[in-house]
């Protein structure tokens, strides 16, 4: 019984409240049914890509790129670019900041753990905007892995050899 009062009785709480909201949601008119489409694109989907870390396997070709804004204050941005390692050819760009909400604080030891050349899983938050304001995704965290997308038992964290070179389509 403890089982069921604990348990079973929320979980078919939960399956008839969606039950019913699928319900609601097909019976209504295709205006009605693209608002709320768009409404949870706009308030959660989009919302959810600056808090949900997703994984990048990349190679990381520079981390140390400077993007000078166009603006009277001078702001300098830092990028890292880096090559998927799944999608042959994929460039991507990534910006090195603080987000203390997700657990980053230190920003220059995420810089000091990537070498140029090496292969990595980040976690990276946020989207790729080309229009103004142009928008990088965050790098949270970074594991380095071997071509295959691997972790490996013992990272380097060493300076790559001069023969390691990135690979450039």
């Amino acid at each position: 019984m403890v089982f069921y009062r604990d348990l079973a009785r929320p979980a078919a709480r939960t399956y008839v409240s969606i039950r019913n909201t699928a319900l609601r949601f097909w019976r209504w008119g295709w205006a009605h049914k693209l608002a709320a489409i768009v409404a949870t694109l706009v308030f959660v989907a989009l919302p959810a890509s600056f808090i949900v870390p997703r994984p990048h396997y990349v190679q990381i070709l520079d981390d140390d790129v400077l993007q000078h804004q166009g603006t009277p204050s001078g702001t300098v941005r830092y990028l890292i670019h880096a090559q998927d390692l799944f999608k042959p050819g994929k460039m991507r760009e990534y910006e090195n900041e603080r987000a203390v909400h997700l657990g980053k604080i230190d920003a220059q030891g995420v810089k000091n753990a990537l070498v140029p050349g090496r292969y990595y899983r980040v976690l990276v938050v946020g989207l790729r905007w080309y229009y103004m304001p142009t928008m990088f995704p965050n790098i949270i965290s970074v594991k380095e892995v071997d071509i295959n997308g691997d972790p490996l038992a013992e990272p380097a964290h060493l300076i790559a050899p001069p023969e390691y070179q990135p690979r450039i389509p």
